[in-house]
């Protein structure tokens, strides 16, 4: 509270303002703001060189973790490749061999790439715990400046109240002075301890922190070793591989095999026609008969032009075109009939002579036995 003075008629003056910022409100800036940074540090030098080290650090863990995240992304990214790659070229295919060495060197690749990151986990694990140390150094610089602080706080709370003693003093302002003093020395004891821990602290960081960071660089040269090493291994077997994959008798090799499977597709098209015209009858003989189309002279299998065959939709309806084109190797290019009669109606006959799309010269298709019609020439 403000002490009051007694007035040399007897009665009472107005109080005099003693008071300092309170504690409680000192403690809350403090916490928002942290304290205030000591004017004329002795130690301002090795601060801003600690600072400059920590900096250095947070740059070396992100070397080291953006490289072995990218170490990681490239060993396995071909692990989704061996599978298929085996699939699409089985044993009987001439490069089968080679893409299963190119796999296999792919796969010892990224064992390899994993022991070499071992190397980078020593590195990181060597940075954090500089990283901690520094953390200590931090602290005690805060602590430090927070003795500071409240020693600068007494020394001008004790120099208020001894100028109020030299204007009149009373025995509770003097027991105040007292207290404040006594505040004063115990921080000037306080400051004097963070003082000297947070020196000893930045002198045992700054002095070991280019052979600590050498460590660290020894450990990144060992991972750099241990992928050429890998590298090395892999580009040579690599290099063989790839000689075979595209060498002159491999492409020859897989020319023939392409060849080989284009014309057992070819055969089966083939077999399937022969299958169809044995199941129904299409015969493969000089013409196409019935229907009423006659065949022109010089051409094979009755072949009159681009049209070829015609067929009927019953009694005395016209004769519709149903011609072999080149693209048609069955002589269906026109509307192909149903089975079902009732599409083409009764007495219904179709014949197809060949051309150039039908070489076998296939007769009359057969009437369907309930309607009467006549069987094909062949």
């Amino acid at each position: 509270p403000p002490q009051t003075r007694r007035s040399t008629s007897g009665g009472f003056s107005l109080p005099t303002p003693t008071m300092s910022m309170p504690g409680t409100l000192r403690n809350m800036k403090t916490k928002c703001f942290g304290p205030s940074k000591m004017a004329h540090d002795p130690l301002e030098a090795q601060r801003l060189e600690i600072g400059a080290y920590d900096n250095l650090l947070g740059l070396l863990v992100v070397a080291v973790n953006n490289t072995q995240s990218a170490l990681e992304l490239l060993g396995t990214a071909p692990s989704q490749l061996y599978e298929p790659l085996t699939c699409f070229f089985p044993s009987d295919i001439p490069s089968s061999m080679a893409v299963n060495q190119m796999c296999g060197k792919l796969k010892a690749f990224e064992g390899n790439s994993k022991n070499a990151i071992a190397h980078l986990h020593q590195a990181l694990q060597l940075i954090q715990e500089q990283q901690a140390e520094n953390a200590k150094v931090r602290d005690a610089f805060k602590a430090r400046d927070l003795a500071w602080q409240t020693q600068s706080h007494y020394h001008q709370k004790v120099d208020s109240l001894q100028d109020q003693v030299r204007g009149g003093s009373s025995p509770k302002l003097s027991e105040k002075l007292t207290r404040n003093i006594a505040k004063k020395q115990d921080s000037e004891r306080a400051f004097d301890r963070a003082m000297a821990e947070t020196g000893r602290l930045a002198e045992g960081v700054l002095t070991m922190k280019w052979q600590r960071t050498a460590e660290v660089l020894s450990k990144m040269c060992r991972f750099y070793m241990s992928m050429h090493e890998a590298c090395g291994g892999l580009a040579s077997g690599l290099r063989d591989v790839a000689d075979q994959l595209v060498a002159p008798t491999s492409a020859e090799a897989m020319r023939r095999k392409g060849q080989e499977l284009a014309d057992k597709a070819k055969e089966r098209v083939n077999n399937v026609g022969k299958n169809l015209r044995d199941k129904f009858g299409w015969g493969g003989g000089d013409g196409g008969g019935g229907g009423g189309s006659e065949p022109a002279a010089g051409t094979p299998g009755g072949a009159s032009g681009s049209r070829v065959g015609s067929y009927s939709e019953g009694p005395g309806s016209a004769s519709k075109p149903f011609g072999a084109q080149a693209a048609d190797p069955f002589g269906f290019a026109g509307q192909r009939p149903s089975p079902d009669r009732g599409a083409l109606g009764s007495n219904t006959s179709v014949e197809c002579g060949g051309g150039a799309g039908n070489p076998g010269g296939w007769g009359q298709f057969p009437s369907w036995p309930s309607d009467g019609g006549g069987g094909g020439a062949g």
